[in-house]
């Protein structure tokens, strides 16, 4: 079996995410930017996919492990100096910031994924693409708050785009959200800065489009009450 090219995983990644999340949250649509980086300005300097939603946000790396290049092992060590003495980052690092790593195997594929901090061996247990997918699809779908604040956020992806001194390099994002009577909806963004205004907004529609459902579905399964015979 050859090993997959990273965007073969990164669209395979896509698509069982929207899915997973589908299927696990059918009446809670969730507004959701993704940002597929490969081949743009921020490929090198931040990673290959930028994921936003309400409260939650992931930057996934895709690697082979045949790819000999050095560069990543160069922006490890990097990243790793410069949060030496910043353990509220570290901590922002671990949670946000993954290294999906594929190889071939005798029949299949395999994939290793763990926090991008501690891909070249660290205290962090590597998972497994479908654990990985499944449990952001639920983070997504459960999220009540922002995981961490956005400034500190922010701080984390200047330090990861400052290794390439394009810190402010930025790329254009597409905002994909469900209407209440069930369209789709896209607001093209000048930057993936403005995305935490916009995802505010849009969320507040999906808590109120959940609500309008569960309180239709309500009313059906409501009893009829008999009427009174004289």
């Amino acid at each position: 079996m050859k090993d997959p090219y990273e965007n073969i995983l990164i669209g395979n990644f896509l698509y069982s995410l929207g899915l997973v999340i589908g299927r696990r949250f059918p009446d809670k649509p969730l507004p959701g930017v993704v940002n597929l980086l490969q081949q743009t300005p921020l490929d090198g300097p931040l990673g290959d996919v930028l994921l936003r939603y309400p409260g939650i946000v992931r930057l996934i790396e895709f690697k082979r492990a045949s790819n000999n290049s050095d560069k990543e092992s160069d922006k490890l060590d990097t990243l790793k100096l410069s949060l030496e003495n910043e353990p509220a980052l570290q901590q922002v690092s671990r949670a946000i910031h993954w290294y999906v790593e594929s190889s071939k195997g005798p029949l299949d594929w395999r994939t290793r994924v763990c926090p991008y901090l501690d891909f070249a061996g660290g205290q962090s247990p590597p998972l497994d693409f479908q654990a990985f997918t499944q449990s952001l699809a639920e983070t997504v779908g459960k999220a009540q708050a922002e995981e961490f604040p956005d400034a500190l956020i922010q701080r984390y992806l200047d330090a990861v785009a400052a290794f390439s001194g394009k810190s402010g390099t930025s790329s254009s994002g597409l905002l994909v959200s469900v209407g209440q009577d069930g369209t789709l909806h896209y607001i093209a963004l000048e930057s993936i800065r403005e995305l935490r205004q916009e995802l505010q907004v849009h969320r507040q529609q999906a808590d109120e489009r959940s609500a309008s459902i569960a309180q239709e579905r309500a009313l059906e399964h409501k009893p009829q009450g008999k009427g009174l015979s004289l």
